[in-house]
């Protein structure tokens, strides 16, 4: 791995430039979509929905500047845990009381407000 930025491993140059004009292509298109809704509402320029993608954004980046420092034998470790705690999270989706249908389709779990889809977290889970 390639280490840049004052020590922050980044690992392949190109993925991280490319992932972060996907990024910023992604807000521009949430901003432009946002904005005629956002000026009815009051908002100004930045709609709500707007400023929840950038924080989800930021969000991302530091999770990904976190696992970036961790070493691959212990993902692979973690990721057994990660795939039983999903494969468990996509058993109890099926439990009525537990499973929250979100459009129809039973594939979340409510925690609290919270709902979680637990085979949104199987994806990386499987790959580690």
């Amino acid at each position: 791995m390639r280490k840049t930025l004052k020590g922050l491993v980044i690992g392949d140059k190109w993925v991280a430039l490319l992932s972060l004009l996907a990024a910023l292509f992604g807000a521009f298109c949430v901003l432009n979509a946002g904005y005629p809704k956002a000026m009815s509402r009051g908002e100004g320029l930045l709609s709500s929905e707007f400023q929840k993608h950038v924080m989800w954004l930021i969000g991302s980046g530091l999770i990904y500047l976190f696992i970036s420092h961790i070493s691959v034998k212990k993902l692979t470790g973690f990721g057994v845990w990660l795939f039983v705690f999903a494969f468990v999270g996509a058993i109890l989706v099926l439990i009525p009381g537990i499973g929250v249908s979100v459009n129809g389709s039973s594939r979340w779990l409510g925690i609290g407000e919270y709902t979680i889809q637990p085979g949104e977290i199987l994806k990386p889970a499987a790959i580690l």
